[in-house]
C-alpha cells in the first residue's frame, strides 16, 4: 500500500509517497516550486536532488525545477507580445539572458490524492494572477505525478490559460538522473535527434544538424553536454537510455509535435549525473517561435514524460 508523509523540511514542508518499503518513493515541497528532493525506483535512487534546505533555496542548476513560462534561455531578457515589449530579470548573467522562467519558486497547492495498493498518485495547482509586469498573463499550471510498484514514475504538466487574451506559453522540466558510477561509465542512448547549433550566448544560429554519436548507443566518456535537440523521430514517444553495469534507466517523454519535441542535455561540471530536459519548444522561442505555442483563453498545453528502471539481464 501507498503512504503519503509529510515532514518539515528546514522552513518548509517535504511530502513522500512511498510503498511500505520505501523502494518505489518520491519526494517533494508544493511550497517551493514543488521541486523533486529524491525518487526511488525499486530501492535505487535515480534523481540527483537537493539535499538541504539551504540548496533548494540557493537552486543552483536548478535541479528538478518546473520551468515556464519558458524553458532554458531568453534573449536579453526581452520579447514582444501584440506590439508590446517586456523585460524579464537577466538572471544568467555569463551570457546577458533570461533562463527558465519564473516557476521555480512558484507555491503550489495540492488538489487531489490517490492511494491504492500497487500505485500512487498526486495532483498540484500553482494559480498564476498575472501579477509580474514582465508576464502579466494569467495561467493555471498542473503538475500529475504517478509512481508504481512496478518501478515507474510519469509526470504530466499541463498549462491553462485562464486570461481573457491569447498568450505565449512554454515550459519544461530539469531533472538530473543518476545511478551507480560516474557518467564517464555509463552507457546513454539517444532517440534520433538534431542538434540546435548555437552562438556564443548559448543562443540558437537558426541551425540545426544531424547528432547520431549516441543513437545505438555509446559511453558517455568525456563527452561534454549542454546542448538542445529537436527530437527527430516518426514516433510520438522518445526515449533515452542510460545503463551502468547492474541497471538500465529508461527516459521517455511524450514529443509529438507541440509536446515534449525538444530536450536539452547538459551535464554539470562536477560530473555525478545527466540532466534530460523536456522542452515544449527551442531555446528562446518568444523572439525565433520556434516551436512556441499561443494559448487562447481556455485552451491548454500538456506533456507528459516518465522513467522506468530495469535490471539489466
Amino acid at each position: 500500500m501507498f503512504q503519503l508523509l509529510a515532514n518539515p523540511f528546514g522552513k518548509f514542508k517535504q511530502y513522500t509517497i512511498q510503498n511500505l518499503t520505501g523502494e518505489n518513493a518520491f519526494t517533494f515541497v508544493p511550497e517551493f516550486g514543488a521541486t523533486l528532493l529524491n525518487l526511488n525506483l525499486g530501492g535505487v535512487s535515480v534523481l540527483d536532488g537537493f539535499q538541504t534546505p539551504e540548496e533548494l533555496e540557493n537552486l543552483k542548476w536548478a535541479k528538478s525545477g518546473f520551468l515556464f513560462p519558458f524553458p532554458n534561455r531568453l534573449r536579453d531578457g526581452h520579447y514582444e507580445w501584440q506590439n508590446t515589449s517586456y523585460q524579464f530579470p537577466i538572471n544568467n548573467l555569463p551570457t546577458g539572458n533570461a533562463i527558465h522562467g519564473f516557476g521555480l519558486r512558484a507555491a503550489y497547492v495540492v488538489e487531489n490524492v490517490r492511494l491504492n495498493e500497487k500505485e500512487a498518485a498526486i495532483t498540484l495547482a500553482y494559480h498564476y494572477d498575472g501579477h509580474l509586469p514582465h508576464y502579466p498573463f494569467p495561467f493555471r499550471l498542473n503538475l500529475e505525478m504517478n509512481i508504481s510498484s512496478a518501478q515507474t514514475f510519469e509526470l504530466k504538466m499541463s498549462a491553462t490559460n485562464t486570461g481573457s487574451g491569447p498568450i505565449p506559453f512554454e515550459m519544461g522540466w530539469h531533472p538530473y538522473f543518476k545511478l551507480h558510477g560516474s557518467p564517464e561509465n555509463w552507457m546513454l542512448k539517444t532517440p534520433e535527434l538534431k542538434k540546435v547549433e548555437i552562438d556564443e550566448r548559448m543562443l540558437p544560429t537558426g541551425e540545426k544538424t544531424g547528432f547520431d554519436y549516441f543513437k545505438n548507443g555509446a559511453k558517455i566518456g568525456e563527452t561534454k553536454f549542454d546542448t538542445g535537440f529537436l527530437i527527430n523521430q516518426p514516433t510520438d514517444q522518445a526515449e533515452f537510455l542510460i545503463k551502468n553495469e547492474k541497471h538500465e534507466l529508461c527516459f521517455w517523454q511524450n514529443s509529438a509535435t507541440g509536446k515534449f519535441n525538444f530536450v536539452q542535455i547538459f551535464i554539470p561540471p562536477m560530473r555525478q549525473s545527466i540532466a534530460i530536459e523536456p522542452m515544449t519548444c527551442n531555446i528562446d522561442a518568444f523572439n525565433n517561435k520556434d516551436g512556441l505555442k499561443i494559448l487562447a483563453p481556455n485552451e491548454s498545453l500538456e506533456a507528459t514524460c516518465g522513467l522506468v528502471l530495469s535490471q539489466k539481464a
